[in-house]
């Protein structure tokens, strides 16, 4: 990791913790902590080592994974679901997208695609297997959040999967929710 010491207060803060933690975590004082954070020091070699070390370790620790923001009850459909239905589904549970599932994830059901069916009156539809969209994205529960953010800018939805089985479901709005809505 490159890191850049002048930015050791900001990184700190951000990680949420104070100067005596992080000087514990590096095996150095506070005093050099305060003293580089104010860019009166420039430490040696070694200490700049143990505090980058540090900062390395109270990062991972502090990242948020997959498991952490996802809902477990996945609601899904099967292919050969009435549209009726599936509808119905996406309506009592509050959802704008659901999975179509089929031994594994084949595809998805969203707001879109069944506007995107409802528009072309020439086609009746009847299944969702006929107005699904491509499977979503399938994380580990171990995903840091930073992946599946970058993953929710392209899909309307994540799975999580863990030891090959589908644990859970994230939202755009479930990250929202976990990051920013309770503070």
């Amino acid at each position: 990791m490159s890191f850049d010491l002048s930015r050791l207060k900001e990184v700190r803060q951000r990680l949420g913790i104070t100067q005596n933690e992080l000087s514990n975590l590096a095996g150095v004082s506070q005093s050099l902590i305060a003293k580089v954070e104010s860019g009166r020091l420039d430490p040696t070699y070694s200490n700049a080592g143990k505090i980058i070390n540090a900062i390395e370790q109270a990062s991972k620790k502090s990242c948020i994974k997959a498991k952490e923001m996802m809902n477990s009850k996945i609601v899904s459909c099967s292919p050969e679901e009435n549209i009726n239905s599936v509808v119905v589904k996406m309506n009592k549970n509050d959802i704008s997208q659901i999975p179509v599932i089929d031994n594994t994830v084949v595809g998805l059901v969203s707001e879109r695609s069944i506007l995107d069916s409802i528009s072309n009156p020439r086609k009746t539809v009847s299944k969702a297997k006929e107005i699904m969209e491509g499977a979503p994205p399938i994380v580990s529960s171990e995903t840091p959040s930073e992946a599946v953010v970058d993953l929710l800018k392209h899909f309307p939805i994540a799975l999580v999967s863990e030891n090959g089985k589908l644990k859970g479901i994230i939202t755009k709005s479930d990250i929202i929710t976990k990051l920013y809505g309770k503070r």
